[in-house]
């Protein structure tokens, strides 16, 4: 299960306001509030209908691996998101002359704690 704080971090790395999220999720955003600020003991429905609307907006869970959970930009939905992506479908990091077609990160649908061979901001949480 995500963690409010992984929730805030997806949020951030999508530049998405907790109205935006709290929309696609099918929420309130007073909802969304009150359990981004732990007020509340979200029932697992609505905390599974917040991660895939995280998912397909193109953030990767990571769960428990002894040193903490995180989350995760996938470089594949940066692709569908760059100018420079959008001729040839494929995002090229600086520096390389290599283009990454799939990253094998997490699509809407998989379980968390999947993780990719390669994403792009990796945030390490403590709990």
């Amino acid at each position: 299960m995500i963690s409010t704080a992984q929730i805030r971090a997806a949020r951030g790395l999508l530049k998405w306001t907790q109205a935006t999220l709290a929309h696609r999720a099918g929420l309130s955003t007073v909802t969304l509030n009150m359990i981004e600020n732990d007020a509340v003991h979200p029932r697992q429905t609505t905390l599974e209908a917040i991660q895939v609307a995280l998912q397909a907006g193109g953030v990767e869970f990571m769960a428990e691996d002894g040193v903490g959970v995180g989350v995760r930009f996938c470089r594949h939905h940066l692709a569908r998101s760059r100018p420079d992506a959008a001729a040839t479908g494929h995002w090229q990091p600086a520096g390389t002359d290599q283009p990454i077609e799939d990253d094998g990160c997490q699509k809407p649908g998989r379980g968390q704690g999947q993780t990719g061979a390669s994403g792009q901001s990796l945030i390490p949480l403590n709990g």
